[in-house]
């Protein structure tokens, strides 16, 4: 368990290496205009939430609480910190709990899954940003999840004496060896990092690797995917689940999460295959980003399946369509609890 109460001081990152990542990033920034413009255009960004990102925008926790942040980067990550973010409820009631996504799922997955916590975008990892978020908030420990890191955003928590943990953290050897590449880019900010809970015994020995002399400790704490309380809360509620679907004992359920283009068309294409031997086989599609709802639909419509948007499931007609899009975000533990395959 992350040590809540910790008391540090460190040393501050060398003056100059803040300025020099801003101005890395700001090249990479022209260079990935046009990709940004499109994305604008097409709806598939956020003006807001990019605005809040770009200023550093953040709520502001009452000021008589202590504050702890935590960060996941998407819709996934902010699920998989449930049961921390519950043991740290049970554990320290009188703190503040903000959390922060880079996301705008992750965003709406953090504000609707944990409506007692502050929560805002992360800041783009520039210095004026990342310096008003933490004068905003005030934070007393930063929790990152897995390899979620941003240099200015550590060298900030160094600076101002903010211990910083990261959990449930994999890292493969081509990971690795990209990390050791630019080990002079992130090699000051990871020094910010006090505590690091790796998934397995191999992560924790390439995490070290990264390291290198630095005195983070690092521990063996497996994933969070495995925690017994989100395990027994994913059953109640996927069972519940599949009564309002109104799936039988009889149907089998094949779930495919967090999926992208064209791997649709290659579920869909091998279900007609299927579905001469076994009829009862039903498709569960719940895709990476929800706003790919109506082009999923097109694609079933195309190849003359009955289809199903789970928001709209309301009868027993409906469910049981050959075919259900979910167009929720937050469900897919929940479908992954009820799936057979």
């Amino acid at each position: 368990m992350i040590p809540f109460g910790w008391s540090i001081g460190q040393e501050p990152a060398k003056h100059l290496m803040p300025y020099l990542i801003n101005a890395i990033y700001l090249v990479l920034s022209v260079v990935m205009l046009p990709v940004w413009v499109y994305r604008i255009v097409t709806g598939r960004y956020d003006i807001g939430g990019h605005w809040q990102r770009l200023t550093g925008s953040a709520p502001t926790p009452p000021a008589d609480r202590p504050v702890v942040w935590m960060h996941g980067s998407c819709m996934g990550e902010l699920l998989l910190l449930r049961p921390l973010i519950e043991r740290f409820r049970q554990q320290e009631p009188a703190h503040q709990l903000v959390i922060s996504a880079y996301t705008r799922d992750g965003f709406r997955v953090a504000r609707d899954t944990y409506p007692d916590a502050l929560v805002f975008y992360l800041p783009f990892d520039l210095t004026w940003a990342v310096r008003r978020v933490f004068a905003t908030v005030r934070p007393r420990l930063l929790v990152h999840s897995e390899l979620d890191l941003w240099p200015n955003l550590l060298l900030e928590a160094q600076r101002r004496h903010v211990p910083v943990a990261v959990v449930s953290t994999r890292i493969n050897d081509d990971e690795l060896a990209y990390f050791r590449r630019i080990s002079w880019f992130h090699q000051p900010a990871l020094a910010a990092i006090h505590w690091w809970g790796a998934q397995t015994e191999q992560d924790a020995e390439r995490i070290r690797h990264l390291l290198g002399p630095a005195t983070t400790k690092v521990e063996v704490t497996g994933s969070l995917k495995c925690d017994a309380t989100l395990v027994e809360d994913a059953r109640a509620r996927s069972a519940k689940l599949r009564q309002r679907m109104g799936f039988t004992d009889q149907e089998r359920i094949l779930v495919a999460g967090s999926t992208h283009d064209p791997e649709e068309a290659i579920l869909l294409n091998a279900l007609q295959q299927l579905q001469t031997d076994h009829p009862h086989l039903r498709l569960v599609i719940v895709p990476r980003h929800p706003g790919r709802t109506r082009e999923i639909a097109k694609l079933v419509h195309d190849r003359k399946l009955s289809f199903a948007l789970n928001s709209d499931v309301t009868s027993r007609r409906e469910s049981s369509a050959a075919v259900t899009i979910v167009d929720s975000i937050g469900l897919l533990v929940d479908f992954w609890g009820l799936a057979d395959y």
